[in-house]
């Protein structure tokens, strides 16, 4: 998002809603929720392939129907990803280029390419979920790694280092936790203590 549509972010590691680990994203608060959908551009952080946009019609907390919202995972190399959640619309190309794999598709999906700064879909009237995973790096704090479904979750790297300086002060700037680790924790287990998940 465009600094200036940013009002504050949230680290990975809180528990809300559907959420019963610590969240392995961070949150991005718009500036104003009361001007409704689809009101800030949502830009890619890097080149990279889109290789999964899954339209989602519920809300995960309920269970209930919802206006539709969409989850985008992009692949900035082989081992390096992030995504976003919650985007209330994704650019028209996009979704056409998705709508033409839907119910035709004869193997792999092979993505759709995209470039830093592209504008990839919109935000309004919510928060919007960015993460970044490096399956090079497992997080040392879970005991029993395999136990965690989501197979990203344990490759939940911090976001700060991977942006240019400037970009990375301004965010850090607006990030509402102060102390470090800046981007959160979500990795807590102590073998042999109640402490964790």
């Amino acid at each position: 998002m465009r600094l200036e549509d940013v009002t504050y972010l949230l680290p990975y590691g809180l528990l809300a809603g559907a959420h019963v680990t610590p969240i392995n994203h961070m949150y991005f608060e718009p500036r104003d929720r009361s001007l409704g959908r689809d009101v800030y551009e949502v830009r890619a952080v890097q080149d990279g392939v889109i290789y999964s946009m899954q339209p989602r019609d519920i809300n995960v907390d309920t269970g209930q129907a919802r206006q539709r919202e969409w989850r985008m995972d992009i692949a900035h190399s082989c081992t390096f990803t992030s995504y976003f959640d919650l985007l209330t619309s994704i650019a028209p190309v996009l979704e056409a280029e998705w709508n033409k794999t839907q119910g035709r598709r004869t193997g792999p999906w092979q993505g759709i390419p995209i470039k830093a700064g592209q504008v990839v879909g919109r935000i309004g009237a919510q928060t919007l979920d960015f993460g970044v995973y490096d399956y090079e790096i497992t997080l040392p704090g879970f005991i029993v790694p395999s136990h965690y479904t989501e197979p990203w979750k344990v490759h939940t790297v911090d976001p700060f280092p991977y942006f240019p300086a400037d970009i990375r002060d301004a965010l850090r700037a607006k990030m509402f936790r102060q102390a470090e680790p800046r981007a959160g924790k979500i990795d807590y287990d102590v073998d042999g203590r109640l402490v964790g998940n």
